[in-house]
């Protein structure tokens, strides 16, 4: 199994516009590494059925997840579907005392197989450093400053 968390602080962006961002799954392969389509399936109240296509090179992997929404604070990804035994993902959204909010991105995951475990865990020393660096793009290129 593979558990990781990174966290970052934004000073120029409220907690609402970093949850806003996160909630948005439908635009992650704009800037999620790796994804390459997002689909809702499914909209209730507070989570989606989304269907979701993650790659590299040639290799693709495709699968299904809910995400259970708690505004502002923070979104929960889970899915047990192939390739995974378990997928838990966590965005959470913390106002920061002088302004601004810090984004914590937690992934725990399991595959079904040994082989993609160990893969996925040198994708995830490479991709995660970037990942909340690419939310922060993403944020200038929405709200500016």
């Amino acid at each position: 199994m593979n558990n990781d968390s990174i966290s970052k602080d934004f000073s120029n962006y409220s907690q609402q516009e970093l949850y806003e961002i996160a909630a948005d799954v439908e635009s992650y392969p704009q800037f999620i590494p790796l994804c390459k389509g997002i689909r809702v399936l499914e909209r209730n109240a507070d989570h989606w059925l989304v269907d979701n296509l993650y790659g590299f090179g040639p290799i693709r992997v495709h699968f299904r997840s809910t995400a259970t929404f708690y505004p502002p604070e923070r979104i929960e990804v889970v899915s047990t579907q192939h390739p995974f035994k378990k997928l838990h993902v966590i965005w959470r959204f913390i106002p920061l005392p002088d302004g601004g909010c810090r984004a914590t991105f937690e992934i725990e995951e399991e595959f079904r197989s040994r082989v993609t475990n160990n893969l996925s865990q040198s994708f995830q020393s490479t991709i995660q450093p970037n990942l909340l660096s690419r939310f922060e793009t993403r944020a200038r290129k929405i709200y500016g400053r």
